[in-house]
């Protein structure tokens, strides 16, 4: 017999399609599409380039995903639209283990 509720519904979706079942529920990266991603987002990338300077008169966005410093990475991104197009123009990690006020203040 099936067990109920939430686990009921994690093996249900096992069993239709392991691949987004680990993805949706066990947080992990899809193995089935990881090396289309990679070749797709590499060839949107600038090669070399590391950051783009900021230029005047373009609006920026910041985006942040905070870490307490014990053991994820804390990261940030900054971008911009250019012509309906997304451009990330900076980004930067912190590897675990670091102090979450030192991190901010870095440059």
């Amino acid at each position: 017999m099936r067990e109920s509720g939430f686990q009921s519904v994690v093996d249900d979706a096992t069993e239709r399609d392991p691949n987004s079942a680990v993805a949706e529920y066990g947080a992990e990266f899809r193995a089935d599409t990881e090396s289309y991603i990679a070749q797709a987002v590499e060839a949107c990338a600038s090669a070399g380039l590391r950051e783009r300077s900021p230029l005047p008169g373009i609006q920026y966005r910041a985006f942040v995903d905070p870490s307490g410093g014990s053991s994820d990475s804390m990261t940030l991104a900054i971008g911009n639209i250019e012509k309906e197009v997304a451009i990330v123009d900076v980004v930067r990690q912190i590897k675990a283990p670091f102090g979450p006020e030192a991190a901010v203040e870095e440059r």
